[in-house]
């Protein structure tokens, strides 16, 4: 008989764990049920150079107290900018060591702080490409296309795959790594003297995944490879779905050395700009679940995506601090409602630049950032809030809670042996009687 209770005791405590965990999530999220099944920790990520402002920019930012800013936004992924031209010592085997002493500084501090980073490589110094781009620190010219054993291509391929191996092996604690950014763009990507046309810029960017991967994977075996995210054209997100399908097309055609798309990236990515547009479903949703239905159609539906950036800038665009926060509360929402195949969204960015140390920087990169710079203290924007208000967590407080009611609930239970029917009321009226939000 006392078996038989305890058997019942047990399933209604299990019932009323679970019970509160459900309604605490719906009330702290605040949005649509069917959204908690994105209540998963790598959801949430931000992006920025932390390397470039910590370690190279006279402007020494505090990477201890940009990881207690994510740490309060209850961020989970960092996506870090690994430039060559800073951390490789000019040439594809040589890494410089104070900036690999920096870079794993910050990768000791994401790890303390269960944060996971994502290294995003995009760069082409002059002594992988032999172009020197005039007037440019960081280079984007590459050698036209030419399959010719020892064409300047070439020479250069092997070089870049080279590279890629040496900043797998030498950093193995970082486990993903992004191969460039928005390549698909002129701006990224481009000749020494000119832009490539679309054909062949599909080609070299098929070619980049391809020797970018095989050189990750010779480095570290382990690690996954993302696609360099891909950025929205004069047609938007929709000219990203083309790219992409092109990119299939390359590697289903036999002309390259495999056919199997995990050979060129493990993870599919892209960037779902729209401008300074609220989202939508018309805007935001239908375009990027167009972007996926190229994956579905080529056979890749079981691949993740993540966006490695979006977001949206508080200066020179008409929007404000409190604009850029409900876009980002809607945009989150909306993916959690719709995009089931989604796997992280790294905001753009943590922190803003500063014009006093960036001063090349294009006007258009400024305010974009969660958090002011370091001359204003590091001051949360309203984004910042509203990010930490969407992201699920299981705060101490709540802990606590369960387990003085679970006790109270079991001394109850022992003494009155309410039925699991009432003790569900009284577990609903324990919430309204506790609120956490």
């Amino acid at each position: 008989m006392r078996r038989k209770f305890c058997s019942k005791l047990t399933v209604a405590l299990l019932a009323y764990l679970v019970l509160t965990v459900n309604v605490y999530l719906d009330k702290r999220i605040g949005v649509a049920k069917a959204s908690t099944s994105k209540i998963n920790r790598y959801f949430y990520g931000v992006g920025e150079p932390l390397l470039y402002r910590s370690a190279y920019s006279s402007e020494r930012l505090n990477v201890t107290k940009a990881f207690e800013l994510m740490k309060y936004m209850n961020v989970s992924g960092l996506r870090e900018w690994v430039w060559r031209w800073i951390i490789f010592d000019g040439n594809e085997t040589s890494l410089n060591q104070t900036y690999v002493e920096a870079l794993n500084t910050i990768v000791a501090q994401a790890k303390s702080h269960d944060i996971e980073i994502m290294g995003m490589v995009p760069d082409f110094p002059s002594w992988m490409t032999g172009i020197q781009e005039k007037n440019k620190t960081i280079q984007y010219a590459v050698p036209r296309r030419n399959l010719t054993e020892g064409s300047p291509y070439m020479v250069f391929l092997q070089k870049y795959e080279k590279s890629w191996e040496t900043l797998a092996r030498e950093s193995p604690e970082i486990k993903m790594w992004e191969i460039g950014n928005e390549y698909n763009l002129d701006e990224f990507l481009h000749s020494e003297n000119d832009n490539f046309t679309e054909e062949d810029k599909v080609d070299i960017v098929t070619d980049l995944l391809y020797y970018g991967s095989r050189g990750i994977k010779r480095g570290n075996p382990e690690a996954t490879t993302v696609m360099g995210g891909l950025g929205p054209g004069g047609n938007g997100i929709y000219d990203i779905r083309d790219f992409l399908d092109r990119i299939y097309e390359n590697i289903e055609s036999g002309n390259w050395s495999s056919t199997n798309p995990n050979d060129f990236f493990e993870v599919a990515c892209w960037h779902p700009y729209i401008g300074v547009e609220k989202p939508t479903e018309q805007n935001w949703v239908e375009p990027s679940n167009a972007v996926y239905n190229v994956m579905v159609a080529h056979g890749d539906v079981n691949k993740s995506v993540f966006f490695s950036e979006f977001g949206y800038s508080d200066v020179y665009t008409g929007l404000n601090e409190n604009d850029v926060a409900e876009r980002l509360r809607v945009a989150f929402t909306l993916a959690m409602e719709h995009f089931s195949w989604l796997e992280t969204i790294y905001w753009f960015r943590l922190i803003d630049p500063d014009p006093c140390y960036d001063k090349g920087l294009n006007p258009t990169e400024y305010g974009f950032g969660l958090v002011k710079r370091p001359a204003e203290n590091y001051a949360l924007k309203p984004a910042a809030e509203a990010y930490r208000e969407i992201v699920p967590e299981f705060p101490s407080a709540l802990i606590l809670l369960l387990l003085l009611t679970t006790i109270t609930i079991i001394i109850v239970l022992v003494k009155k042996k309410l039925s699991v029917k009432s003790f569900r009321l009284m577990h609903v009226q324990a919430v309204k009687d506790f609120p956490l939000t």
